[in-house]
């Protein structure tokens, strides 16, 4: 069993090329999947999660295979 990797906002923030601002107010306007907490103010979110909406959100990715 492979543990499922978790992106930090500040983590999620370079993937998607925006500011950590940005992923703040994307989680305000709940324009993101919800995060995860991990106790005290920590939050991430699993790579598949933002994956599938990502593609769900702008279409997959150029050259991706069905």
């Amino acid at each position: 069993m492979s543990i499922p990797k978790l992106w930090t906002k500040s983590e999620l923030a370079q993937h998607l090329g925006v500011s950590v601002r940005s992923v703040e107010r994307w989680i305000n306007s709940k324009q993101l999947p919800p995060p995860k907490r991990l106790g005290g103010r920590r939050v991430v979110w699993h790579t598949a999660v933002i994956e599938k909406w990502i593609n769900t959100r702008f279409g997959p990715k150029q050259g991706a295979r069905s």
